[in-house]
């Protein structure tokens, strides 16, 4: 269509202003970050440390500053388990249907509202509901957690639900006939040396979770 590469060609055109600048270090420092501009600061502080060969320099002894930045573990640890049941429960079989963090309410004036960190749909039907936690499981589920597996199945109609931690210990099950809940505690054992290792883990984990 010559309406759109026109207007392709006009998009390139505005970019002949543009020039490549070597950048240094040293432009860093003279950056004043204020309200108008501080939402840059993350992206500039990860050049930064590109920059610097994301090391610290360790002959120059003394004083230093370390360029650091938050990471949500919860949050990395939830979407790295989400996306590896998206590749492949499908793949194993297209019934299969992956929800993130869909919405429910818990209230019929839908006031209170609550997100199921993972729904795994089979065939149309909600199978089970999974939540994350990226800490160190303990003898047993918390009260928090069960109370919160408790309400997300009432709400679903869904008895079947399971809190995934990162480990390698072996799956558990509970049968709450008493409030209608199997609460299945699974592990994902995410460490391991090389890609290959790394791909049999996954495979495991999703084994476990189909069983």
């Amino acid at each position: 269509d010559d309406s759109i590469n026109t207007k392709l060609i006009n998009y390139y055109n505005l970019l002949d202003s543009i020039s490549l600048i070597p950048i240094s270090l040293d432009n860093f420092s003279t950056i004043e970050y204020t309200p108008l501009n501080e939402h840059y600061t993350t992206i500039l502080t990860l050049c930064e440390l590109f920059l610097k060969d994301s090391s610290i320099d360790e002959e120059n002894i003394g004083e230093k500053t370390a360029i650091s930045f938050l990471i949500d573990m919860n949050k990395l640890f939830e979407k790295f388990v989400v996306n590896i049941i998206r590749e492949t429960l499908p793949q194993i079989d297209h019934k299969y249907e992956i929800q993130e963090q869909k919405k429910e309410y818990a209230d019929i004036q839908k006031e209170l509202e609550l997100k199921l960190d993972i729904l795994v749909n089979y065939n149309n039907k909600s199978s089970i509901i999974l939540d994350t936690k990226y800490m160190e499981f303990e003898s047993k589920p918390s009260s928090s957690h069960l109370a919160q597996m408790n309400l997300y199945s009432d709400i679903k109609k869904v008895k079947n639900c399971g809190l995934i931690f990162p480990g390698a210990r072996e799956n558990k099950i509970y049968s709450l006939d008493k409030i209608g809940l199997n609460l299945h505690i699974i592990f994902f054992d995410v460490k391991a040396e090389t890609h290959d290792e790394f791909l049999i883990k996954c495979q495991l984990f999703i084994n476990s979770l189909i069983k």
